[in-house]
């Protein structure tokens, strides 16, 4: 027969700091090691087999369950360009009842809004420039939206609805520019035809940029 004999250590033993002690317990947990795998249904059943891994267990608050760090906020200069409007509101009979405008904005705020001219082909050569404070990594804000807006005779004298609207992300805004100016092309001069979509019709479309 074997006896083991616990001593308790003499009073003048120094004890573990806690500090030690966790560095000891960060190590040991660390470490890659067998464990047994059971039958969740059936604890009592035979092992399948073990698992050579490192299993560890973080406490609440740890780096395992902070929040996302937050990018600083930057100034950013956006350029809104709307140069003209191509075959809107092609639901209306006559050229002389339609009356649009374009409105801009990033998140909730507008950023750029063009007068209302008559006529199915507006020519608006719209140009604007606002400073943003923006999250560095621009997925974070919000997509920019424009939305059109016509104006419809009503028995209370005219009224504005909604024409149509998209949107753009941020992100892709910068990547067109860095591909701009890769191919060494004068932003200034640069347009593309953007689809006013409602209810999945397309109600017309926009000659414009965004840098």
């Amino acid at each position: 027969f074997f006896f083991l004999m616990i001593r308790r250590p003499p009073r003048s033993t120094r004890k573990e700091s806690s500090a030690a002690s966790m560095c000891i317990r960060d190590r040991e947990s660390q470490k890659t090691r067998w464990i047994t795998m059971k039958p969740v249904n059936s604890p009592n059943a035979d092992s399948p087999g073990e698992l050579l891994a490192n299993v560890q267990f973080s406490p609440k608050g740890s780096e395992m369950f902070r929040r996302p760090v937050e990018f600083e906020k930057k100034n950013y200069k956006l350029t809104i360009r709307i140069k003209s409007g191509f075959y809107m509101a092609p639901d209306v009979k006559s050229d002389e009842e339609i009356e649009t405008r374009i409105e801009v904005f990033v998140g909730r705020d507008k950023q750029g809004q063009t007068p209302s001219i008559k006529g199915r082909y507006p020519v608006w050569n719209y140009c604007t420039q606002h400073k943003l404070m923006l999250k560095e990594d621009l997925k974070y804000e919000g997509d920019l939206l424009v939305l059109a807006y016509k104006k419809v005779k009503g028995m209370f004298g005219n009224k504005e609805e909604l024409l149509g609207q998209f949107a753009l992300k941020l992100l892709n805004i910068r990547a067109t520019r860095i591909r701009l100016d890769q191919e060494g092309i004068d932003a200034n001069y640069f347009k593309e035809y953007y689809n006013l979509v409602k209810d999945s019709a397309v109600n017309g479309r926009i000659l414009a940029f965004f840098d």
